[in-house]
């Protein structure tokens, strides 16, 4: 069953989740609800989907990246229950990032490139792994909507968030405005 996409301004995307007891985990209405939300990201053309985008104000998300998609095979989705971050890489990278719950926007967000974490998987068995690439930028964006935060709010700066239609126009501003920095540095 397909759920409904929160979209930004409603109060559910603000607010932090509660984590799910175990007991909750393992009952058939739960396992419906992670099969309805993997669908839902399936049919929204997302890689990631938090609990608080479809109005569940719980610590849960679903993301296709263990292993990651690739040209030859759809990837695996991954149900993530009461996530924790318990350390992060110090290096760290930037790139455009959309989200389900604001369509149409592209903001400019810097991460860290690896992350070590633990969770429960959908059946409440406890994981523990380290996540690169791509797929520890995934599974930040996502850890961030069960605490209330939007990829608006990582934005260093207001020229960072775009419509999605004009990504080439602001990837060359900036690439100018990196060249001026540099160049200021230098003198």
């Amino acid at each position: 069953m397909l759920l409904e996409i929160a979209q930004m301004g409603q109060p559910v995307l603000r607010a932090v989740g509660g984590e799910v007891d175990v007991e909750t985990i393992r009952t058939p209405e739960f396992q419906a609800f992670l099969d309805s939300m993997i669908e839902t990201m399936h049919e929204g053309h997302g890689i990631g989907l938090a609990a608080p985008q479809v109005f569940k104000s719980s610590r849960i998300f679903v993301a296709n990246i263990m292993p990651m998609p690739t040209e030859k095979s759809d990837g695996g989705v991954e149900v993530f229950i009461n996530p924790k971050i318990l350390g992060f890489s110090e290096e760290a990278s930037g790139t455009w990032e959309g989200c389900l719950s604001i369509e149409g926007i592209l903001v400019y967000v810097t991460r860290p490139l690896g992350i070590q974490v633990e969770y429960l998987d959908r059946h409440a068995e406890q994981k523990s792994m380290v996540i690169e690439g791509y797929a520890a930028r995934v599974f930040q964006h996502e850890f961030d909507h069960l605490d209330g935060i939007l990829t608006l709010d990582r934005a260093e700066d207001t020229r960072d968030i775009i419509i999605a239609t004009e990504l080439d126009a602001a990837q060359e501003d900036r690439r100018r405005r990196a060249q001026a920095s540099d160049e200021e540095e230098d003198a």
